[in-house]
């Protein structure tokens, strides 16, 4: 849909839609940019859409040419504040108080994070008060998947995936998993680190 728009808009013929607006330079990790920003959409194309047209806002700011990987850098604190009030129209109606939950989010300070590391801190902020468990509360974030949790077993080889409701609305929440992981695109509204960016606790 994303290429469709951009052809529409650019008219460009038979070439790839995608790199008449982006350059071809990988971004960290040898991510394409089309991965790097899907990763942090719920995979709607308004979220897409949103974010590629704050990265044509930064690099028409800069008069480049095409968007390259500081323009999507750039723009990634303002779709983080996006994608959180998109959030909050679907979570508010079901439960007031969930962003209380983004600062036990915040207090950690990590993209991922241990059950137990959850638990202190809700603990510590009196999360309870506003009337869910700790459980609870995991599972309300995991059902507007706002946090994933690693399933281990992943694909089918042993391994451990890190299961998000938005990509398969058919796994139930595990209260047990080992790890939980934040929705990558809430990672700069939220000031949270990943690993190896600082010294995890």
């Amino acid at each position: 849909m994303i290429s469709q728009r951009i052809k529409v808009i650019v008219g460009n013929g038979g070439t790839n839609p995608w790199d008449a607006v982006f350059d071809r330079q990988l971004m960290r990790g040898t991510q394409t940019k089309f991965k790097h920003m899907a990763a942090r959409t719920q995979l709607r194309p308004r979220d897409m859409i949103q974010f590629s047209n704050l990265c044509l806002q930064r690099a028409k700011a800069t008069g480049s040419e095409r968007i390259q990987n500081q323009d999507i850098a750039g723009a990634r604190p303002q779709y983080s504040e996006y994608l959180i009030s998109e959030l909050h129209d679907e979570i508010h109606a079901v439960f007031a108080e969930w962003r209380k939950y983004l600062d036990a989010l915040r207090r950690i300070h990590r993209m991922r994070f241990r059950r137990e590391v959850f638990d202190g801190v809700f603990e510590e902020l009196k999360l309870a008060r506003f009337g869910k468990s700790a459980d609870e509360a995991l599972e309300l974030l995991y059902g507007f998947s706002v946090v994933g949790f690693t399933k281990l077993g992943g694909a089918g080889y042993g391994g451990s995936a890190i299961a998000f409701r938005y990509r398969d609305p058919s796994v139930n929440f595990d209260p047990a998993a080992p790890y939980y992981n934040v929705h990558p695109g809430l990672k700069e509204a939220l000031e949270l680190v990943d690993a190896g960016e600082e010294s995890a606790p």
